[in-house]
């Protein structure tokens, strides 16, 4: 079992989850951390899509299924469990041609890929929001790429109160998955509704 928190793709833990009674009985059980918020999903659009929270899962997937047979587990039998951002990352690495292949099963709890609150929905959007944070962080070039180097200058804490008290004009916050025609092919309702059916079986019973 491969497990991925939850807390809308800005808070959340692996040890929030600790999984030794599975383990006391038997499964062989990897809970994983992953980027969030701004270091997670910070984009230049086209340029620079961001998505390394996903990215940071698939290379966890990755590993798990090149080396949890030294483990004892079975590298053909990944079941992903996710709880809201966990359980909509599990639906955008169904879709995601770099991922969907990495696991046999999966199963969700309170979350979707398919909602309007998991995803930016166009690169251009996840690029004003970068612009946006490089100006609460005093980053006022005039080219992209020298905002984003200036934004990586910043301490942690600077950019974790940016980006908590800029506004947001489009979802719920500043950062989250962004299809970008790449990672995320396209729009996940779209995709999901004109996926060819798969191998890959899924339980989502909230």
């Amino acid at each position: 079992i491969v497990f991925f928190h939850g807390g809308n793709f800005q808070t959340g833990s692996a040890n929030e989850w600790p999984a030794h009674g599975l383990a006391s009985r038997g499964m062989v059980v990897v809970t994983v951390n992953y980027r969030l918020g701004s270091f997670g999903f910070m984009s230049l659009g086209d340029s620079e899509s961001g998505n390394y929270g996903l990215q940071d899962q698939r290379l966890a997937l990755e590993f798990v299924k090149n080396h949890i047979a030294t483990f004892g587990g079975d590298p053909q039998a990944i079941t992903v469990i996710g709880h809201d951002a966990g359980a909509a990352s599990i639906g955008f690495h169904m879709q995601s041609p770099y991922s969907r292949n990495l696991f046999r099963s999966a199963a969700t709890m309170s979350g979707a890929e398919v909602s309007y609150h998991s995803y930016i929905g166009k690169p251009a959007l996840a690029f004003n929001n970068t612009m946006k944070l490089g100006r609460y962080l005093g980053c006022t070039q005039s080219v992209p790429e020298h905002v984003w180097d200036c934004i990586l200058t910043r301490s942690t804490t600077d950019i974790v109160y940016a980006t908590t008290t800029a506004p947001v004009e489009y979802n719920r916050y500043l950062f989250m998955p962004t299809v970008d025609g790449k990672y995320l092919p396209g729009n996940p309702l779209w995709t999901l509704m004109n996926a060819p059916s798969g191998e890959t079986s899924i339980l989502s019973p909230v």
